[in-house]
Order: C-alpha cells, then structure tokens, then sequence
C-alpha cells in the first residue's frame, strides 16, 4: 500500500512540477473585448455601422469552452535554414491548427471542433474580413494573437471562449513520441517531394512523421506502379488529416490508466506551449482526462 500511494505522489509532483514549468499568459476575452479600438467600416457609400457587435449572440446550451491554436511560428535554426536555402522568411506567425474544445456545463459529451485556418472572419480589430489564422497577429499592444483570434471566433460561433492554449510543431511531435507514436491507415503509400510519408495500410507513425503528413500540401500517391500528386489537396483536407490524428492520439490516450499517467506528456511539452491563466491544473487534467 506505501509503495502504491508513494508512487501515485511522485506521479501527481511530477505533473505538478511539468505544470509550474508552462508558460502562462494573461487571458480575458471580454476584458480584451472592452479593449479594441472603434473602427467603422468604409464603403463606397462612406463609413456604416460595424459589421460585428458589441458582445456576441451566445447559445442556449453554455459550455466551458478552450480553444487550442497550433502556430506555425518558425525558429531561428529555421529561419536560418530558410535563409542558407534561399527561400523567404515569415516574421509573422500564423494559425496553423485552430481546435475548439466544448464541454457542456449541463454534463453532455463534450466536443472537439476544428475550425479551418482560411475561414473567412472579420477581424475584431480592424473591423475588416480576413482569413482566422491572420488574426494570430493580434491588435496593436492592447490585445495579444490568442485573445484576437478569440474574439474572432466567439464573434463567428456565439460561444464565449473560456480558456486558451497556442502550441508550436514541437509540442505536437512531443505529444505523439511520449504516446509511443499513434497509427495512421491510408489506401495508398504517400509521399511529398522525394520523401516518404507513410507506407500503404496502417502504420503507427512517429511525431516528425505525422506531422509532415498532416501539414503535406503537394502529396503524392503511389498507383498502378508509379507516384502521381493527388488531386484536392487543401487546407480542408489537411483539416480532416488533423481530425484523424486528433482521433488516433485520443485512442492512444485511452490506455491510460490515471490521470497521473499525463504527466510525463505534460513534461514533454512544457518548453512548447503557451497557457492563459485562467486554465487551472485541474481543469487541465479533467479536460485532458474528458476527452478519453
């Protein structure tokens, strides 16, 4: 029995510890909200009134709501890798992978949305359309990317955001290694530039490997004997690529056995992911242990 509740204790100070080691922001939607700057729409017919409202209209069902925004920010050994490979270097970062995690407060299931990066929005600062994942860059020094991209999307769906977390591609290949890798079945082999991808059936795939999958854009397949690119490839198909990863990491998660068991990939995506400080650890591990 000591050595049972002895190991339980390592396991809670363990994630305790991953938990203290996150980076965490300030977040309040309605606070950033009340911080935006009026700015009327101009038309051909001179300025009208703006196009979105003071608060959203939100649904009847209310959730506890977190939106989780994968950011394809490169690092300086990219940028220098870009630079030495002559091609251009993005200063901006912008939102690669946009999840809404809704869990109703009446007790239903929760759900996980995926919202794609292109969806047209308009973006609560400039008053202007624009594509979701542009909203990443914020609004002056007022309101930070995550909260902007918030308001966007509480505008869009009528639902408050309660929580957030931005994660670059390293806490996504870090998730994936400390679950052991998660299978992923496709019809055909896939490859992009040269590279392989994944072999035809199922495979379980590393961290590095999903994610060049999922963030795949000129991929090809290999039929009747020789490579040929598929045709379609979008940003909504890399969406449902996301989904299926999302779907096997989940399944791959349901093999835990306590919630003391998430700890060690709390420990491994610590130095990659971004926490607003209004998301306790608690809730954290509920969500987290939830969405088995």
């Amino acid at each position: 029995m000591f050595v049972i509740v002895a190991l339980a204790g390592w396991q809670g100070a363990r994630a305790w510890w991953a938990w203290r080691g996150i980076e965490r922001l300030e977040f309040d939607s309605a606070e950033a909200r009340s911080q935006l700057p009026f700015v009327p729409l101009v038309t051909g017919d001179g300025p009208v009134e703006p196009l979105r409202s003071p608060t959203p209209t939100f649904a009847v069902v209310e959730y506890d709501a977190v939106l989780a925004i994968g950011s394809d920010e490169r690092t300086e050994e990219q940028k220098e890798e870009a630079v030495e490979a002559g091609r251009p270097v993005r200063e901006r970062a912008y939102a690669d992978a946009i999840l809404l995690w809704l869990s109703p407060t009446n007790g239903g299931d929760p759900a996980l949305v995926s919202l794609p990066r292109d969806l047209l929005v308009v973006d609560p600062c400039t008053n202007s359309e624009t594509k979701l994942d542009r909203t990443l860059a914020g609004c002056g020094e007022t309101v930070s990317g995550p909260e902007l991209v918030a308001l966007a999307v509480e505008d869009y769906t009528g639902l408050v955001v309660d929580h957030y977390a931005t994660f670059d591609f390293e806490a996504f290949i870090d998730v994936i290694d400390s679950l052991g890798g998660v299978e992923v079945c496709v019809d055909t082999a896939l490859r992009e530039g040269g590279r392989d991808l994944l072999p035809a059936g199922c495979s379980t795939a590393d961290g590095e490997t999903a994610l060049a999958w999922v963030r795949s854009r000129a991929t090809q397949e290999f039929v009747d004997g020789e490579w040929r690119f598929i045709e379609g490839v979008s940003d909504q198909s890399r969406t449902e690529r996301q989904q299926q990863l999302m779907f096997a990491m989940l399944a791959k998660m349901k093999t835990m056995r306590s919630p003391a068991a998430l700890a060690g990939i709390a420990e491994s995506v610590g130095d990659s992911i971004v926490l607003g400080d209004s998301l306790s650890m608690g809730d954290a591990v509920g969500m987290a242990w939830g969405l088995r």
